[in-house]
């Protein structure tokens, strides 16, 4: 299987980048004729008719006539679409949406289409390949590629909505999937400790050689899993089955008990592997990815933004390898290609969607500068609008971007940080709304009122500090209460919060009461430094601590229990 692996995905993975490469050396040209396409194929769809598509002759007219827009604003069409409605954002059919957090509690969904998939598809390849150009014995071995499940649901009218990572696991070449180590019904158990459990039992039977998930996080709550079960991994390995007892280790629901019964059936008992991982284990007291796995060629995951930040712990549990960066994407659309290890900069993938930019220091102005990809400044960061074969148009994904330089002539990008109103640590994408609507739910829930407060990521303990200042004096406010009773409300807000909770992912909240005046001095300082009394705006989500505020800690609560 390997050997035709790698005898094809040189010729897949380099005529999937040609079309990357001809759209690099003429971005202006590849990046209008593609919109042009889009435009004619869907002119005659319910938002093309609104949008006067069939008018359309160039750039300047489609930004004339399509505003910008954010996902609300995008929801009423996609709810005609979950209601059966067609050719309502594109000509093509839905057949399924991908599911991430929203900027309300509501999760979004983002339709998809054949040319989406296809498009996923060939940058996958592309990207696949330029890992082969300069890790060919990745593809030596196994693949273990954790994601979530593709299908979470439908539907009332039965079209599927789940993850785009399980996605891009189902929509890769088939000879990838069948290097998979681990059985996809491994990522449908739904207990966290029991999935993540039996994830590592299946890969640690495997000699793996290329290993990919986008979230350093998920690498390393991996490795500690393997650490922490180490023989009843030894023990599944050398029996076949997932593992001894595991009704006494974890809650197991009755649909995770089923999953377990068909995934005893997925591998048939190796014992020889089984003594091999238990030499492993005596000897170092562990059973650690950097000593089961001796031919691991690459790790890929993010190595940009606040994520990023994690990566930096994972040498300590993989060893030094290679780390690759699976590229600027997100459920809207793959973005950018990197082709070099330890950088999260990429090219940026000119010939699937049609791109605007704004400078991220004019994002406030009421008619901002757009620029075009072929405009962009090396150094300079911007915000990045999306306009793709899946239904999208003039899409603000909120995201900053930074040039990083040029591929040919077209710029090469790296993601900053999720923009105005919104904080990301580990792929969560906590928007402000959410945290306002937690706050209100808490206060009628425990009966604390607060004056002011604010939302800052931790990015060293991965986990979020919330500043309150009371609204009056008390003696002894219950801070746990209203600690759970926030985490608890937040969770509800966003699900992708929840989930990254419930992992392990992000550790719980931190509280900190501040002293009575906390946000009267604060708008001092800024109005000390020449921000203009009637221009000041307090904000809720602020992206790290400010020195000023170490003064005024009255005092630091941790949840318990």
């Amino acid at each position: 299987m390997a050997t035709v692996l790698k005898a094809l995905l040189p010729f897949i993975g380099r005529r999937a980048r040609n079309a990357l490469e001809q759209a690099s050396l003429r971005p202006q040209a590849a990046q209008r004729s593609l919109l042009a396409s889009i435009i004619l194929n869907n002119r005659h769809t319910v938002f093309g008719k609104e949008h006067g598509f069939a008018d359309i002759k160039c750039v300047e007219d489609f930004q004339r006539q399509v505003p910008i827009r954010d996902y609300e604003s995008f929801r009423p069409y996609v709810d005609k679409i979950v209601d059966g409605e067609c050719h309502v954002l594109t000509r093509e059919e839905t057949f399924m949406f991908a599911t991430t957090s929203g900027t309300t509690g509501k999760s979004k969904l983002i339709p998809i289409n054949q040319s989406f998939r296809r498009d996923l598809a060939n940058t996958s390849r592309a990207w696949l390949g330029g890992i082969y150009d300069d890790h060919p014995g990745a593809f030596d071995g196994y693949c273990f590629v954790p994601v979530s499940p593709a299908v979470e649901g439908h539907t009332q009218r039965g079209v599927p909505y789940g993850s785009m990572t399980g996605l891009t696991y189902k929509t890769a070449p088939w000879l990838f999937q069948r290097s998979y180590a681990v059985p996809y019904e491994a990522t449908l158990l739904e207990n966290y400790d029991l999935r993540y459990y039996a994830l590592m039992r299946f890969a640690m039977g495997k000699d793996i050689t290329l290993a990919l998930t986008a979230n350093p996080s998920t690498w390393l709550r991996l490795a500690e899993t393997g650490t922490k079960f180490g023989p009843q991994i030894v023990e599944g390995v050398r029996t076949g089955k997932v593992g001894p007892d595991l009704d006494s280790v974890f809650e197991c629901s009755t649909n995770d008990k089923a999953l377990l019964k068909l995934l005893d059936t997925k591998h048939a008992p190796d014992p020889e592997r089984a003594d091999a991982l238990e030499v492993l284990l005596k000897e170092h007291g562990a059973l650690l990815p950097k000593h089961a796995w001796p031919n691991l060629k690459t790790l890929i995951c993010w190595l940009g933004g606040s994520a990023g930040t994690q990566a930096r712990w994972l040498q300590d549990y993989f060893g030094d390898i290679p780390l690759r960066d699976p590229g600027f994407r997100a459920s809207e659309a793959m973005m950018s290609l990197p082709f070099g290890d330890r950088t999260s900069a990429g090219v940026l993938a000119a010939h699937v969607n049609f791109y605007e930019f704004i400078p991220e220091d004019r994002i406030d102005e009421e008619n901002p500068p757009v620029y075009e990809a072929h405009e962009l400044i090396e150094g300079q960061s911007y915000y990045i609008l999306l306009t793709t074969r899946g239904g999208l148009y003039r899409y603000d994904i909120n995201d900053i971007v930074r040039v990083e330089g040029f591929h040919n002539n077209a710029p090469i990008i790296a993601f900053l940080r999720k923009g105005r109103d919104m904080a990301s640590l580990t792929g969560e994408k906590l928007h402000v709304n959410q945290v306002i609507g937690a706050i209100e739910q808490t206060e009628a829930k425990t009966g604390i009122t607060v004056f002011s407060y604010a939302l800052i990521p931790d990015v060293e303990s991965m986990r979020y500090d919330l500043l309150v200042e009371l609204d009056e004096p008390s003696e002894a406010p219950s801070w746990n209460e209203f600690l759970s009773v926030f985490d608890t409300a937040l969770s509800g807000f966003n699900s992708e919060y929840k989930s990254k909770r419930d992992s392990e992912r992000l550790s719980s909240p931190r509280l900190i009461q501040m002293l009575s005046g906390w946000s009267e001095r604060e708008k001092r300082r800024q109005i000390a430094i020449g921000r203009r009394d009637v221009q000041f705006k307090w904000s809720i989500l602020q992206p790290e601590w400010k020195v000023d505020y170490d003064t005024d800690v009255e005092l630091i609560h941790e949840l318990k229990g």
